[in-house]
């Protein structure tokens, strides 16, 4: 066997190695070779994530933010049965993804059991909301606002919710929101005494408009009867 010029053979016959070229081969097998192999594996993780390339964003819901939904998404908060309620949320996607058809929807909470899918509940399609100007076209990256009515016809405290799944088959969901609030009907209770003092003043008027026909009547009358005086009078004198 050929000896390096590091290389040299101890007293018991092992292999030997000197000086700083044999520190420098050492340094090269000892630090190197782990480090270009941790360059290797890091490589071969990446590459997976580097092919597909970043995530597409989900959608998402926020408020509308306008006018009578600045601060939630119903209007009015509290009514009474047969009020019309208006719900409205935003919908968003960074990809210009459009919701398939049939959402977003409007998950109302009609038994009040905390879920909305029971007998009872509704599951309502919602509509774009429409702008003055009409837009153009639904800019879905920055947003467009949709919105559903609903008529509750038993009081009580609701919650609803929202959900949608986009062309892309994602999904978003947001809720559940308490409200609105649908409040049993004031009902009006007459008091006795007051019907009384109704009833004894129409009684009062009728007397008086009574009174004034009957008084215009007797003296109409009269008049008529002072004429014919005056005519057999006049007779009885010629």
């Amino acid at each position: 066997m050929r000896l390096r010029r590091d290389e040299t053979i101890d007293d018991e016959g092992g292999l030997r190695t000197n000086g700083f070229a044999g520190w420098r081969r050492r340094c090269r097998q000892g630090v190197l070779r782990p480090c270009l192999l941790t360059f290797l594996l890091l490589q071969l993780s990446l590459c997976p994530l580097l092919a597909s390339g970043p995530a597409a964003a989900k959608p998402t819901f926020t408020y509308v933010g306008t006018e009578y939904y600045r601060h939630g998404a119903v209007y009015p908060i509290g009514g009474h049965p047969k009020d019309t309620f208006y719900f409205a949320i935003k919908y968003q996607d960074n990809n210009w993804t459009p919701p398939k058809k049939g959402y977003p929807r409007l998950l109302i909470d009609l038994d009040h059991d905390g879920a909305f899918n029971g007998g009872k509940d509704v599951n309502l399609t919602m509509e774009v909301m429409a702008t003055h100007p009409p837009a153009s076209a639904p800019d879905y990256y920055n947003g467009v606002d949709y919105v559903r009515d609903w008529v509750f016809n038993d009081p009580g405290t609701y919650s609803f919710a929202f959900v949608v799944v986009n062309e892309e088959n994602q999904t978003a969901f947001i809720g559940p929101f308490d409200g609105p609030v649908v409040y049993i009907p004031e009902h009006v209770y007459s008091d006795p005494m007051t019907d009384l003092a109704l009833f004894g003043l129409l009684i009062i008027v009728f007397c008086i408009v009574f009174f004034v026909l009957g008084m215009a009547a007797g003296q109409g009358n009269e008049r008529k009867a002072r004429r014919r005086r005056m005519e057999e009078l006049r007779k009885g004198h010629r």
